[in-house]
């Protein structure tokens, strides 16, 4: 059913009367819908009227209440109206007095605002209101919902007068919060909070409607907005209105404001609107001494508010006082989604005292802390307020608001940063714009106690990014005065303490004048290393009036330079009576007596100059600390930040790893002496001592810890003579698994020296390489020259008890080299290359090219391999079965012809005999890369022998021709890595005649 009425329509979906138990009628309305084109849209799901037959000549019929259920209210504009407040209270005290009505409920009432395109904007929502009629004269009303903070109540009350009379209405708010206000503009984003409450009375003539208001807005104390807590207020504030029914205004009332720097007193004038859509209003401030109640300031706010635009115009703001001049003019509007607020102003005067509390607590809130910490006093002339904020930036969001404030001082006293001396007298000026502060002093002067005080030039106080999470302070400062002031500032602001020198103010003498510049964090707590000092004092006629370090220091002109964490202090002085130059760098911060300390950061050239020559063993930079005490020097050096690379010994320290050098430096007849020497780099670990010539050439060493894995026990000394240098070295316990590594896997020289002769000997006790296999009685004698071996001698025994013994001398093409062993299975697993042989003899024989590259023969027997998985496919892949899957071979005898240089070793041709087959083999193994390659043929000793059969005894060609002039055999490639390289096998290969010259396969 519909129906259109006064530009309304109206729809209900069922409508009947239902006869309740007393017999009485009760009308049921559902799903009704009432549309007001560009208006409002109420929507109710069910209403319920609980009437009473009417008596035969009445005309009305009684209802007892109204229940209406999940009532929704759409303001859908631009052209809402609500009914008015009086046609409300006149409506139910019309239900109530004609119609007997004694009760009313409304179960979920909701109310919100709804425009195309956009999502609905709820109010309130799941609110519940109750009312009724109590002993047939008070009307009783109550609407609860959840707000911000719990439950939220409205109450009303009112009394029904004598019939014609003016009704009056009592109102109470409960539990409101400012973000409940905020929610329902739809501003949550503001982040508005504090309590909020209501109480007042409104009385309304059935014919004149409201002819009488009055209530009372409580507010506060903690209010917060954005990211600040607005914390002006000590105490709540009620704030008084009334309507006044002829003016149609609304006036304040004196309402008292007490502020936490003074009190206040508001009234004024609010006009709704009446033929346009303006609000205007003009309220009156009025600052009072708390005490004495006198008027000691004015102030105005004169404006309007244009509610269908939601812009806030303040035309006038001002206030007027003792020492006080404050004009302004701003607009604001929170119109969705382009809010904004901008305010100008000026101030021909103000007291420092007043701009804490005007500065607007959303712009700078760093910059307003820092005002209310560290300004005490002063006077504040000539400043000019220019403030734009959107709506994110009055909220508190992460984007400051544009501001530019600007202001002249004099007579200031203020700190600029915490524990900082008092500056005095202070004229200059301030400047906020942006994201920048800067104060400049013109001139004052800094109070330091007991009369001591330093005259202050042009100096600037810079915080550069006010919005920072920890906002830093820069300070410069020009200064001028005494020294004793001078010490006094010194030992103020913690110089002293960080570097070990405070001298008593009340006996220094002097003059002093400095400029310096001071950054810290603007924090709570700070250490003293978040301090940067930087900066000259020049000190003329100074003494202290003390010993320093034990030395009487006079008539002293000198400059002290801060910077890098230092003072570095120089410049001329009488030291015990003495004319001195005076070169000094005192640490800023940490313990001890003064010294010179330098710290720099070297690469391997410029190391050279300071008497560190690591050679070519050095790759990057160091960070090297010499320290002087006056009685030698102490050097340390950070390698973290170096690869160091000792070819020699087999070790390695790459970029990024930690690493520490340190050892003392004194000076002694004809020389240095270096003690105290200690390398801790990895497993690296080095002491001793080191002696050096007048002009920093080497001369012995005695290092009684010489290891470079945590295993070694070894020790080493070195001299130099006439003859060139001699080192020895000896131990219980070498790892050499390193070393052998690096000398397989080098594509390069040895590192040896090249421009000396050398004499090493080694004699240790206990070998270790790889595969668990140890060397005993290591001896070792070699001659070295021109970077390379000329000459040496080594012998060594297997664990097992076999011997093994290598020579080097000069030769006719070369350096000749002679290796003989025993047990070469524990050889191999030693060097790693190879772990499945056992017991064997070997011996090479070679030459040495001047390109250090090896050619040698390798004559070989008795080797046993055991449980080689080549093997075993080898001799399945072959015919003939007797070797079938065997995995372990006895080799009689084998003969290779090698070279081996730059970590890569070539086998030209070799030859392999077992008792049950014969195999070839030539290619690559490349350490450097750990990777093979290998190739040959494999064939049992069945066909082998019947081969051998064949051959005539006289005058015949080894298999030439004949039937069996093709044999079939198994080739095969090994390639991959040189621990699991991967095996491929032609079990039907043919195999040319002679005695495996070259297989067809090899390439």
């Amino acid at each position: 059913m519909a129906a259109n009425g006064n530009g309304a329509n109206v729809s209900v979906g069922l409508a009947g009367i239902e006869i309740a138990d007393d017999l009485n009628p009760n009308l049921v309305i559902r799903d009704i819908r009432l549309e007001r084109p560009n208006d409002l849209i109420v929507s109710i799901n069910e209403l319920r009227i609980a009437a009473r037959w009417p008596k035969p000549t009445a005309n009305i019929a009684p209802i007892d209440g109204v229940e209406l259920d999940h009532v929704l209210v759409s303001d859908i504009g631009p052209n809402s109206k609500l009914p008015p407040l009086d046609q409300v209270i006149t409506a139910v005290r019309q239900a109530v007095e004609e119609n007997g009505l004694r009760f009313f409920e409304i179960r979920s009432f909701g109310f919100g605002i709804e425009r195309p395109g956009k999502a609905r904007r709820e109010i309130v929502s799941d609110v519940s209101v109750t009312g009724g009629v109590r002993d047939g004269r008070t009307i009783e009303a109550q609407a609860i919902g959840l707000g911000a903070n719990g439950a939220v109540s409205v109450r009303l009350t009112a009394d029904l007068p004598a019939p014609g009379a003016p009704i009056v209405v009592n109102s109470e708010t409960r539990g409101f919060d400012l973000a409940d206000l905020a929610s329902a503009a739809g501003r949550d984003d503001l982040n508005l909070s504090g309590t909020i409450g209501w109480t007042g009375t409104v009385t309304v003539d059935s014919e004149k409607g409201v002819t009488a208001a009055g209530w009372q807005v409580t507010v506060g104390p903690s209010l917060h907005f954005g990211d600040s807590d607005l914390d002006a207020l000590t105490a709540p504030v009620r704030l008084d209105f009334t309507w006044n029914p002829e003016k149609r205004s609304i006036s304040l009332n004196p309402s008292p404001i007490i502020l936490s720097t003074g009190y206040l007193l508001a009234h004024g004038e609010v006009v709704p609107p009446r033929g346009t859509k303006l609000w205007t209003f003009d309220m009156q401030l009025e600052g009072q001494d708390v005490l004495s109640g006198i008027r000691t300031s004015g102030g105005r706010i004169a404006g309007s508010y244009d509610q269908a635009a939601a812009l806030l115009v303040m035309d006038d703001m001002h206030v007027e006082g003792a020492g006080i001049s404050f004009t302004a003019a701003a607009r604001a509007s929170h119109k969705e989604g382009a809010s904004f607020a901008v305010l100008s102003g000026v101030s021909p005067r103000l007291p420092a005292a007043a701009l804490k509390v005007l500065w607007p607590t959303t712009v700078a809130p760093e910059v307003r802390d820092w005002i209310g910490k560290h300004i005490h006093s002063g006077l504040i002339s000539n400043a000019t307020v220019d403030i734009s904020m959107r709506g994110d930036q009055m909220a508190g969001g992460s984007t400051p608001p544009d501001a530019i404030v600007a202001f002249d001082f004099s007579e200031g006293a203020f700190t600029p940063f915490d524990d900082a001396p008092l500056i005095r007298d202070a004229f200059g000026r301030g400047k906020l714009s942006g994201n920048r502060f800067e104060v400049t002093v013109d001139s004052g002067w800094v109070d330091l106690g007991e009369g001591r005080r330093l005259n202050i030039g042009p100096s600037t106080f810079v915080v550069p990014m006010v919005n920072a999470k920890v906002p830093d302070g820069e300070v410069a400062l020009k200064l001028s005065g005494s020294a004793a002031a001078g010490i006094a500032l010194w030992n103020r602001l913690q110089l002293a303490e960080a570097g070990d020198f405070s001298p008593d103010p009340a006996r220094a003498a002097g003059d002093m004048t400095a400029d310096l510049s001071i950054r810290l964090p603007l924090a709570d707590e700070i250490a003293d290393t978040d301090i940067i000092y930087n900066g000259r004092i020049d000190l003329t006629g100074f003494d202290p009036g003390a010993p320093i370090n034990g030395r009487a220091v006079t008539d002293g002109n000198l400059a002290i330079e801060l910077h890098d964490g230092a003072a570095h202090v120089s410049g001329k002085a009488s030291i015990d009576g003495a004319p001195a130059d005076i070169f000094l760098t005192q640490p800023l911060s940490g313990d001890g007596a003064a010294k010179s300390v330098v710290k720099l950061d070297l690469d391997a050239g410029a190391a050279k100059g300071y008497g560190l020559d690591f050679g070519d063993m050095l790759d990057g930079v160091v960070s090297v600390e010499m320290t002087d005490n006056g009685e030698s020097r102490h050097v340390t050096v950070n390698l973290a930040k170096a690869g160091i690379n000792l070819p020699l010994v087999g070790f390695r320290k790459p970029v990024g790893k930690p690493g520490t050098l340190a050892f003392d430096m004194t000076a002694r007849a004809g020389g240095t002496a270096v003690t105290n020497l200690a390398l801790k780099a990895g497993a690296a670990e080095v002491e001793g001592q080191i002696s050096l010539d007048a002009k920093g050439g080497f001369v012995g060493a005695n290092l009684t810890k010489f290891n470079f894995s945590p295993a070694d026990r070894l020790a080493l000394k070195a001299s130099r003579g006439d003859g060139g240098l001699k080192i020895t070295v000896n131990g219980s316990r070498l790892d050499a698994r390193s070393l052998v590594s690096s000398l397989l896997r080098r594509t390069s020289a040895p590192g040896m020296p090249g421009d000396m002769s050398l004499d090493l000997s080694a004699a240790i006790a206990n070998v270790s390489g790889e595969g668990g296999e140890q060397l005993d009685g290591l001896n070792l004698s070699a001659a070295i020259s021109g970077g390379r071996i000329d000459d040496l001698s080594l012998t060594v025994q297997t664990s097992g008890g076999g011997s093994a013994s290598a020579t080097l001398q000069p030769g006719a093409k070369g350096r000749d080299i002679k290796v003989e062993a025993g047990e070469v299975g524990r050889l191999l697993r030693f060097l790693g290359v190879y772990r499945r042989v056992y017991g064997g003899r070997a011996t090479l024989t070679g030459v040495i090219d001047d390109n250090g590259i090896l050619s040698a023969s390798i004559d070989g027997s008795r080797w046993k391999v055991v449980e080689e998985p080549a093997l075993a496919q080898l001799s399945t892949a072959s015919r003939n079965g007797p070797t079938e899957g065997l995995s372990t071979a006895d080799i009689g005898r084998l003969i290779f012809d090698v070279k081996f240089g730059n970590g890569m070793l070539s086998i030209g041709e070799g030859f392999i005999r077992t008792e049950t087959a014969g195999l070839t083999m030539a290619g690559d193994v490349d350490f450097s890369k750990n990777a093979l390659r290998l190739a040959g043929s494999y064939l049992p000793a069945s066909q082998l022998d019947s081969v051998l059969a064949a051959i005539p005894v006289l005058g015949q060609t080894i298999f030439a021709g004949g039937g069996r002039s093709g044999l079939l055999g198994v080739s095969y490639r090994l390639n991959g890595p040189i621990d699991a390289p991967s095996l491929s096998v032609n079990p039907l290969s043919a195999i040319a005649p002679g005695i495996f010259r070259r297989l067809f396969e090899l390439k």
